[in-house]
């Protein structure tokens, strides 16, 4: 939990190229996220949706919190 898979290229990897980011709705980043756990069976049982959707909103959730790997896109 809270691992975080997603990494911005620095900018001498860049140079002049640009990247587009685009970013899901969370509301639907959650529900999709909540049946992909119900479906795959390496992740733990993820609870009713309202426990998932607490531990989704706080980070904890495999891959880490949705909020910082976007966040972190944007402020690049």
């Amino acid at each position: 939990v809270g691992r975080r898979h997603h990494s911005v290229p620095s900018k001498h990897i860049l140079g002049s190229l640009q990247i587009i980011y685009m970013a899901r709705n969370p509301k639907d980043v959650v529900i999709s996220y909540y049946y992909f756990h119900r479906m795959a069976k390496i992740h733990q049982d993820p609870g009713t949706k309202a426990e998932f959707l607490e531990n989704f909103m706080a980070g904890k959730v495999p891959y880490g919190s949705w909020y910082d790997h976007v966040r972190g896109w944007w402020e690049k």
